[in-house]
């Protein structure tokens, strides 16, 4: 055998006993946990690069598609919005179409198209005015939906000026509203419906000898030829019975917010 052959020979003897070495003594794990310990730094080192080089790149990507999404956001917002409003719209109307017209008086659908201020209070602009027939101290109503029932007749305002194609009206909550109002109660309790700066309505000069308490239905009396009787007004939430006077005041509150309403009808005897 010639020596080149035994010398290679040899070395490969000595490196398969140096993996025997290495693999079944303690000495590979010492030499492996050490490896493991300087190793590791740079490994971690290396993934955090990699993932901050990765985010670098996609960064436009994802800014891109950040803003896409924003935006379909925000067009589905306001797609929910308008799909809100449509379906409110379309119960209001259901409920004042089922509205039955009392007798002697018939319906002019109208639409709020306005808001006006001034030192007397709020007023309301709807569509139709003189040409279309309306007048002033004619009423406004909406449908109140009731369980189980049709519904109700609410009395939201009244006509307080009109022109030619558009008029003004007061809520029952306005100062300047004045009604002609009974209570629901054995006695029909009758009183004067005043607002009172847009938020409730106190009814006055009712009799102490009536029995009057919260939870009563409030509703127009059969005293103005302008606006028909049973139209309801509110619901007493609360009875003041001032000491040495003849008369006796109840709180009424609307039964729903009167400003939530576009679409009314107008009550026009017939």
């Amino acid at each position: 055998m010639s020596s080149s052959i035994r010398r290679r020979l040899i070395i490969l003897a000595a490196l398969v006993l140096l993996v025997v070495v290495f693999l079944f003594t303690p000495l590979w794990r010492y030499f492996k946990n050490n490896v493991q310990i300087l190793t590791l730094p740079l490994a971690q080192f290396s993934s955090r690069l990699g993932r901050d080089i990765n985010a670098w790149i996609q960064a436009p990507r994802l800014n891109y598609q950040i803003e896409n999404l924003q935006h379909e956001l925000a067009n589905l917002k306001a797609k929910q919005t308008e799909s809100n409003t449509l379906m409110a719209e379309n119960l209001e109307l259901r409920n004042l179409s089922l509205v039955p017209a009392p007798i002697n008086f018939k319906k002019l659908g109208v639409e709020i198209i306005g808001r006006q201020n001034d030192e007397s209070g709020t007023y309301y602009l709807i569509n139709r005015g003189a040409e279309e027939g309306m007048e002033l101290g004619m009423p406004l109503v909406a449908g109140l939906l009731q369980e189980s029932a049709r519904p109700r007749a609410i009395l939201v305002g009244i006509i307080k000026n009109v022109s030619a194609h558009t008029s003004l009206f007061s809520l029952t909550t306005s100062n300047s509203s004045q009604i002609l109002a009974e209570v629901v109660n054995e006695t029909h309790s009758r009183g004067l419906a005043q607002g009172e700066y847009n938020l409730a309505i106190k009814l006055k000069f009712i009799l102490l000898t009536e029995t009057i308490t919260p939870s009563l239905d409030v509703v127009t009396s059969n005293l103005d030829e302008l606006i028909p009787p049973g139209l309801l007004i509110g619901t007493i939430t609360s009875v003041d019975r001032p000491e040495g006077d003849f008369f006796l005041n109840a709180t009424v509150a609307p039964s729903i917010p009167l400003e939530e309403f576009h679409f009314l009808y107008a009550l026009k005897r017939s």
